[in-house]
């Protein structure tokens, strides 16, 4: 296991964004953290409720999914 907190210096990374938290999954403690109690919005609605639809139902993880022609969405050209 990787120990980040050796491996980088907190202090000397240089990030654009307002709000950022980063743990290390084997302590427990930030390494980087900013901004970290203000509110802010959700990024992205729906791959919030992807996840959770895909949570709910137990859906498997690493299941590959095929995004086809008829899947676009003509009127805003999304996916």
């Amino acid at each position: 296991v990787l120990d980040l907190s050796q491996a980088i210096d907190p202090a000397r990374i240089e990030l654009r964004s307002s709000a950022v938290l980063v743990i290390d999954p084997a302590k427990g403690n930030a390494l980087v953290a900013r901004n970290v109690t203000t509110a802010r919005p959700i990024a992205s609605i729906t791959k919030l409720m992807t996840a959770m639809v895909t949570l709910d139902g137990k859906l498997p993880l690493d299941e590959v999914v095929t995004i086809s022609a008829a899947d676009v969405d003509h009127l805003k050209g999304t996916a």
